[in-house]
């Protein structure tokens, strides 16, 4: 008498790197004709995080990726990572991120009111939380 025996064998999923990875979903947004700035696209745990050079509030308003371009990343993210996840969206600051590394290298400023201007607390947390840029001032110092 023979017995048949069958062996289940647990495929393991494919090891790929970071930056495959990345190079995998930015190619199919690319595909989806996404013009979004992608900052980082890493897998945590069950999800794949995509961060966009973009604010927070338009992420949420839908206006980072279109839903063509959310199921090509999703499906590249799951060929690459084989196993199934869930795409979250997170907006960084407008210009990648690096607001406070720019804030920091910011030279001296000389007189003048687009300089005092510049140099004012507010000014700079509103150029900072929405990357702002400072296109007209109006001196009333002058004015007196």
């Amino acid at each position: 008498m023979s017995t048949d025996s069958a062996v289940a064998v647990a495929t393991e999923p494919p090891e790929v790197s970071r930056a495959e990875l990345q190079a995998q979903v930015i190619e199919a947004l690319e595909r989806a004709n996404s013009r979004t700035p992608i900052v980082e696209v890493a897998p945590e745990g069950a999800e794949l995080v995509i961060k966009v050079g973009m604010a927070q509030t338009l992420v949420d308003a839908g206006l980072a990726l279109s839903e063509d371009a959310r199921q090509g990343a999703l499906a590249a993210a799951v060929r690459a990572l084989g196993r199934p996840v869930k795409l979250r969206v997170v907006g960084v600051a407008g210009n990648g991120g690096k607001a406070a590394a720019a804030g920091a290298a910011r030279p001296a400023n000389g007189p003048g009111a687009r300089n005092r201007a510049a140099d004012d607390p507010v000014v700079r947390r509103v150029q900072e939380k929405f990357s702002a840029q400072i296109r007209t001032v109006i001196d009333h110092r002058e004015k007196r």
